[in-house]
């Protein structure tokens, strides 16, 4: 696949939604779509090109997952710069994914999820990398007020005097606290998790 073949096929992605780039096999940037202008707030004609990539999520040079994706994605380095945010993507042989938040993006700063994966040529040798990116601040929040209660109600039926225990959709013992364990003579390690929960307080 020739550079040109390269971005006609990246082109493909000009009315696409969700913010997209795409390198060649020497990191330059040869595509760069209107989604992606928009979230990082550098138009194309800034990057096109050049190897900066980089510019629109990081104050410093340093490599995106696409520029690893490339390189054949080693795995020190993924470690280095993804160090337990990293892993293969699922529907592509040799593509990556992570996420990440991003301080500067959206005023004060989204999260990101963003997937690498390798463009090959017809004899399966890689010539360029495409990567698209997904806000995903609202997940994230969610999750960080589902921690939050969940710590709150783990605090509240801990530290309760009455014999109480919480169970999941499921049935299965999520909280067990000491005075349960002082009624029942059962400890929270034999509960968490079961669903069978009648075993504590009949023999039958």
């Amino acid at each position: 696949m020739t550079d040109a073949a390269l971005l006609d096929a990246a082109r493909i992605l000009d009315g696409s939604p969700v913010p997209t780039f795409v390198i060649d096999s020497s990191h330059v940037i040869v595509y760069w779509n209107d989604a992606l202008a928009r979230m990082s707030g550098i138009p194309a004609a800034e990057v096109l090109g050049t190897h900066h990539q980089w510019r629109a999520f990081y104050p410093a040079h340093r490599p995106v997952l696409a520029d690893l994706v490339v390189d054949g994605a080693p795995r020190d380095l993924l470690e280095k710069f993804y160090r337990g945010k990293y892993r293969p993507t699922e529907h592509c042989d040799g593509g990556w994914e992570s996420e990440d938040f991003f301080p500067h993006f959206a005023g004060e700063g989204c999260w990101l999820a963003f997937s690498a994966a390798p463009i090959r040529n017809a004899d399966g040798k890689v010539v360029g990398c495409v990567e698209t990116l997904q806000d995903i601040t609202e997940r994230k929040e969610a999750e960080l007020h589902r921690r939050e209660a969940e710590r709150q109600l783990s605090e509240i039926v801990a530290g309760s005097p009455v014999a109480t225990f919480v169970i999941d959709n499921h049935c299965r013992v999520t909280h067990w606290n000491r005075a349960c364990e002082a009624l029942t003579g059962v400890m929270a390690s034999e509960m968490m998790g079961k669903s069978e929960i009648w075993r504590a307080f009949y023999p039958y």
